[in-house]
């Protein structure tokens, strides 16, 4: 990396690919980031929980997807 970089004036944090589980499946690890938040879907189904999704090609943070499938949960703490 080039510029003006430095850990202590930017924020930021490792998300990897880890993919998720589905039935006892790994899917999608080391090609595809699924995060799962703590917003539960907006008619309050509580079977479902926004994500966040990302690939080498895009970015995605819209989607609901329901809470079965076991995706990684990223600790962030504010200093």
């Amino acid at each position: 990396m080039t510029g003006d970089y430095s850990i202590d004036k930017d924020v930021h944090i490792f998300l990897p690919a880890a993919g998720f589980r589905w039935d006892n499946i790994t899917m999608g690890d080391r090609a595809l980031g699924y995060y799962r938040s703590s917003s539960l879907y907006a008619d309050g189904d509580p079977n479902y929980a926004a994500d966040m999704f990302f690939n080498v090609f895009s970015t995605d943070t819209g989607d609901w997807y329901e809470r079965c499938f076991a995706m990684p949960i990223r600790a962030v703490a504010d200093y």
